[in-house]
């Protein structure tokens, strides 16, 4: 693994070989082998809402299911589910991933964090898959862990508001994955008000979808980032979020 760093607007870096070929082909068989046990469920994206959702989407006629776009009750990632056997591999392949947030090249970058009782935060993982949602892309956000915490608080709800976040790209080198990456926004360039809410702040970098290969930033009001898919997602988009809390 090797890391590139950019400052500005705010701390984020591009990951580049965090997986090995062998590592990134075994995940990416484990993501399909859940895709095909839930193709009816994931292509007709009710595998993208929530479970305490589900009953508000049923209240939908036939006719009216295509509301759950407005209603945004479809979730723009969602986890995979494994099969029993492949859940003890994967968990090896996250302890080796989490091994190498500890070589001194990422620390003196996203140094260990403690909470307040004195220890220190741990890494999340999810192994997810991502809808094409034109009507609820992931528009431009910035997972300010000061605002979530205090939306948390408001609504009387737990709400997970990691220091540092990021994603881990899952491909099939056969595979066109153009405009599947992450992008960064600088929101201190001015809006246009006339483009559209994904094109509205300057992109700064899209975070090309290669195999093996992700990002990492240090949330904060400035760390605006998001996804964009101008010509949909021919291909699934599978990939390993991750979060430091």
């Amino acid at each position: 693994m090797n890391l590139n760093i950019r400052h500005e607007p705010f701390k984020y870096g591009i990951l580049n070989q965090i997986l090995t070929k062998e590592e990134n082909d075994t995940l990416y068989n484990l993501c399909l082998n859940s895709y095909n046990d839930n193709k009816s469920s994931i292509d007709d994206l009710t595998f993208f809402i929530l479970p305490n959702e589900k009953d508000e989407y049923d209240k939908l006629s036939d006719r009216l299911k295509y509301r759950a776009h407005d209603l945004g009750l479809y979730q723009n990632n969602n986890g995979l589910i494994l099969r029993h056997d492949e859940i003890e591999h994967y968990h090896d392949l996250q302890r080796k991933i989490i091994n190498r947030f500890k070589t001194k090249e990422f620390l003196d970058q996203f140094p260990i964090v403690y909470r307040k009782n004195g220890k220190p935060m741990d890494w999340n993982m999810g192994l997810c898959i991502s809808p094409y949602l034109p009507k609820t892309q992931l528009l431009p956000h910035n997972d300010n862990p000061a605002e979530l915490a205090k939306y948390g608080e408001e609504n009387n709800i737990n709400v997970s508001s990691g220091v540092y976040k990021g994603v881990i790209y899952i491909a099939d080198d056969n595979l066109d994955y153009t405009d599947y990456g992450t992008r960064f926004y600088n929101i201190n360039q001015p809006k246009n008000p006339n483009l559209p809410d994904s094109l509205r702040y300057t992109e700064i970098e899209e975070i090309k979808f290669k195999s093996g290969n992700g990002c990492m930033f240090e949330t904060g009001p400035l760390s605006y980032h998001g996804t964009y898919y101008p010509n949909q997602l021919l291909n699934n988009r599978y990939t390993i979020t991750l979060e430091y809390y």
